[in-house]
């Protein structure tokens, strides 16, 4: 890096830093002036935090998965994580070949005292229906080619992620319906994996009818470290990493500890995200219009900016720590790593690359790659492998307006983005590719408020931020062009 280079990455930081912390700022002291307009149930006052710190500031509990993912990392329910751990450790010590039961046995049992023996007999129903299933297309299509044996499993698994968002029939209560739509979305696409690697994978011909492959199969749909909250992660590497369990020895007990205490990384930024909520209250106020309608400029995007900072620190500790549990259980190359930091990423492609990692890799493997045919295939082929993409991420989070909306602007900021790329190959085009990539950074930005938020507060940023020209609009791009400029020699001296 050039001494030029460093002084305007040095400026550009100190810009990009200040700006982002006055905003947030600007948005902690309007929300707490309008902070007794609005629901007062959307807050909690006693809190351990509260009680510790004689603090007035109440924790806003709106955001419903990060209270109901709480208690099972770090709250009451964490008991279920460390007996799932003390039991599984048992299991590979004596017993390792029966490491497979222990999840089935130990998974149904507290799946049916947390939730209910109905949603249980719905999970086996589902998982047996798919079993069923595979049986008559092996049957039927043992001489067509494998690829089209995909087809029903994939219309069945559109139709099954539709479902998942009408169960609130199965049970009374608000934290079980969460928990019973989140769990029987991952299932399905859990089975999706399972079915299709099998089909796929040569490897498995010979143990198709053996009775340690379906329940190793079983074991990977009910694994439970990630059953409820996520993320994704492969039938194949699951396998594998089973497999691996009976012919690997546990290992020095040192290499158990320090595993532990990588755990406690991710259980210490669960507490500073759970202190954050007592004076960041962007997750209740999205849902009050005329409330977010009367703030500046600095205070809207503070807004904003809270939401990102928030979805990030709650995904880095979800999949943080069940890719942790799982590196404690052996399956060390199941489940991918946690989100990296929003801090630098400033493309859309990139983010979907890094964020959600487990996600990414499972729309590639069976959609993208299936669809695309091979990286020769036409630009037209690959938009529409793209797209087919997209789309079973909007019917995965429901087709709302915002959604769609979401979902559409970054099927263009992608395609953005690879022109961008195609056109500057060089490294050495900083600032033009800075200067480009700030209005797009600035829409990416838009595009993740309507998924964060909601359809109403997104046209909002729309109007009072992109439409108002000179003001503000041309501070938020001269400000995302100081952020692309310094991601970008983050990212680069990342990848040397």
């Amino acid at each position: 890096m050039s001494l030029v280079i460093s002084i305007e990455f040095t400026i550009y930081s100190v810009i990009f830093i200040s700006s982002a912390i006055y905003s947030v700022w600007n948005f902690f002291q309007t929300s707490h002036l309008h902070l007794y307009e609005i629901d007062q149930s959307d807050f909690q006052t006693d809190t351990w935090f509260s009680r510790t710190y004689a603090t007035s500031h109440p924790l806003d509990v709106t955001d419903l998965e990060w209270q109901f993912a709480k208690r099972y990392y770090i709250g009451t329910e964490i008991l279920y994580l460390l007996c799932h751990s003390i039991g599984f450790l048992i299991t590979r010590l004596i017993f390792p070949l029966y490491s497979p039961l222990f999840i089935i046995l130990y998974s149904s049992f507290i799946l049916s005292y947390l939730l209910s023996l109905k949603f249980l007999s719905l999970i086996f129903i589902n998982i047996g229906a798919i079993f069923i299933l595979e049986h008559f297309i092996r049957y039927f299509g043992r001489n067509i080619d494998r690829r089209w044996l995909r087809i029903p499993h994939y219309i069945i698994f559109s139709f099954l992620v539709a479902i998942a968002h009408r169960l609130e029939f199965v049970a009374a209560d608000r934290e079980q319906n969460f928990l019973i739509h989140v769990s029987f979305s991952w299932l399905n696409a859990k089975l999706l994996s399972c079915s299709i690697d099998a089909y796929d994978g040569e490897h498995y011909d010979d143990q198709k009818r053996t009775w340690r492959f379906t329940l190793i199969r079983l074991a990977y749909l009910f694994y439970f470290p990630p059953f409820f909250f996520g993320p994704i992660y492969n039938f194949d590497d699951f396998y594998k990493s089973i497999e691996n369990l009976t012919t690997n020895s546990i290992g020095w007990p040192s290499s158990t500890i320090i595993k532990i205490i990588q755990l406690f990384r991710y259980i210490l930024w669960a507490l500073f995200l759970e202190i954050i909520l007592h004076f960041i209250y962007s997750s209740s106020f999205q849902y009050y219009i005329y409330i977010v309608d009367t703030f500046d400029s600095w205070s809207l995007c503070g807004l904003g900016y809270s939401l990102m900072i928030l979805f990030f620190l709650k995904y880095f500790v979800i999949y943080g720590i069940s890719r942790q549990l799982a590196i404690i259980d052996g399956l060390d190359n199941v489940i991918s790593s946690p989100p990296e930091c929003i801090g630098h990423i400033h493309q859309t492609s990139y983010l979907w690359h890094k964020f959600d990692r487990g996600l990414y890799q499972f729309l590639l493997k069976y959609f993208y790659k299936p669809l695309n045919g091979s990286p020769t295939s036409s630009v037209l082929r690959r938009i529409f492998s793209a797209i087919v993409c997209f789309t079973i991420i909007a019917f995965w989070h429901g087709l709302h307006d915002s959604i769609i909306v979401w979902v559409t602007m970054n099927i263009l900021l992608t395609y953005c983005d690879r022109i961008v790329a195609i056109v500057f190959k060089s490294n050495d085009a900083f600032r033009m590719k800075a200067l480009i990539g700030s209005p797009l950074l600035a829409l990416a930005y838009i595009s993740n408020i309507f998924f964060l938020s909601n359809y109403e507060i997104g046209w909002l940023f729309i109007s009072k931020i992109i439409l108002c020209f000179p003001w503000p609009l041309l501070t938020v791009l001269f400000i995302f062009y100081c952020g692309c400029f310094i991601c970008d020699q983050i990212n680069c001296k990342m990848a040397k």
